[in-house]
């Protein structure tokens, strides 16, 4: 059973970082962009890419809890610590990620789509030209890849060597 769990776990890893390949694709290719309609094409790939990575994403947490039991390692504190890196990691890309997102969404579709808080007030029209690159310009693709290939190797470094 053990067996079938860590393939479990390394095949919805792999599942997972394909699939959220496409929005890390499409955050760097918008810092490019200045055309509406393509930046919108770009949000569109990383909205559908985003609704289908939960499901490996859940897979991989479950099955890494499952394992943590049957390997008796919730004592050893290398379990607590990749525990704690992966939703440090799911906090800080949600964080600076999604609403940089919403921002583009709301300045291109207005109508389609809410502002991102509270204190920013619905458009009544689409955002100009000048605008959107004004926004294309606060993302932060490159962050965003530090923090979740740096999170990686700490998870992977504490699953492989568990030195706690």
């Amino acid at each position: 059973m053990y067996t079938v769990l860590r393939f479990l776990h390394l095949f919805s890893a792999f599942a997972f970082f394909t699939i959220h390949g496409a929005t890390a694709a499409a955050m760097f290719a918008l810092k490019r962009e200045r055309d509406a309609k393509r930046v919108e094409g770009w949000l569109i790939i990383r909205d559908f890419a985003t609704k289908w990575m939960g499901i490996p994403l859940a897979i991989l947490f479950i099955s890494g809890i499952v394992m943590g039991f049957m390997g008796r390692w919730w004592n050893q504190t290398w379990i607590w610590l990749a525990i704690g890196v992966f939703l440090a990691i799911s906090f800080a890309m949600s964080g600076f990620g999604r609403p940089y997102h919403d921002r583009l969404w709301h300045a291109i579709d207005p109508q389609g789509h809410a502002p991102p808080t509270k204190k920013e007030k619905r458009r009544s029209s689409p955002a100009t030209t000048e605008e959107i690159v004004g926004l294309l310009a606060k993302g932060r693709p490159m962050l965003l890849t530090v923090i979740g290939v740096v999170g990686l190797g700490v998870i992977l470094w504490l699953m492989m060597f568990k030195p706690f």
